[in-house]
């Protein structure tokens, strides 16, 4: 499946040429494949989707000044709801009005 990404050739001394890049994939890493014994590509697609939706979704991310990239506003009153993320790995808190 081709997603229309090409490549860049950089310099084998130079691996981190790209720190957004390095950064994500190495909270992809840490936060969800290592936590999992991976079957299959199938399965590596189920996990890798479900972290993305919630780490655009959900995540505040520092260098957007805690913000969450789509635009995730959190309720200041009404009851906490928590949503398990990859099988319960991580968590998600939000307030709904009742």
């Amino acid at each position: 499946m081709n997603y229309g990404i090409g490549e860049i050739k950089i310099s084998a001394n130079a691996p981190n040429i790209n720190p957004c890049a390095e950064r994500f994939i190495g909270s992809v890493r840490r936060e969800a494949f290592a936590w999992f014994i991976l079957f299959n590509e199938i399965q590596i697609r189920n996990i890798l989707v479900e972290y993305v939706g919630y780490y655009n979704e959900k995540w505040p991310h520092q260098g957007i000044a805690q913000k969450v990239p789509k635009g995730y506003i959190p309720q200041k009153q009404g009851n906490i709801i928590t949503s398990p993320i990859l099988s319960g790995l991580h968590h998600h808190y939000e307030k709904f009005s009742v």
